[in-house]
């Protein structure tokens, strides 16, 4: 959120919301013991939502970076001849590549990067 410029209060804010986050599991009546909630949100999270559009930003800015920098190239679109990269939908993100010049793990890699 640094990298994208977000102001420090917003992100101590969610720092102090998510940083030191324990759930329990209820089964048949039965809570199971804490566990730290090391990646996640929690079920029904208001936050959640906007978390993952911020999310969803940062893989189509770095997508576009390795665009214009011609790292990686999209298919073309019938017609129009238009390049499309990526396609997303609500929590589904699809890359398209059209070679093999840098894999979508690498990007994945390369945003996972950009978060911490």
């Amino acid at each position: 959120m640094d990298h994208m410029g977000f102001g420090l209060e917003l992100i101590h804010f969610v720092r102090t919301l998510f940083g030191n986050a324990r759930a329990t599991i209820a089964i048949n009546n039965s809570l199971s013991d804490a566990f730290e909630l090391n990646k996640s949100v929690r079920q029904g999270c208001c936050l959640a939502p906007l978390l993952f559009a911020i999310a969803l930003y940062g893989i189509n800015w770095l997508i576009n970076r390795y665009t214009d920098q011609g790292l990686i190239e999209g298919i073309r679109l019938p017609h129009s001849g238009k390049q499309q990269v990526l396609s997303q939908f609500a929590d589904y993100t699809n890359v398209l590549l059209k070679k093999e010049n840098i894999s979508s793990g690498r990007i994945l890699i390369h945003f996972v990067w950009l978060l911490d």
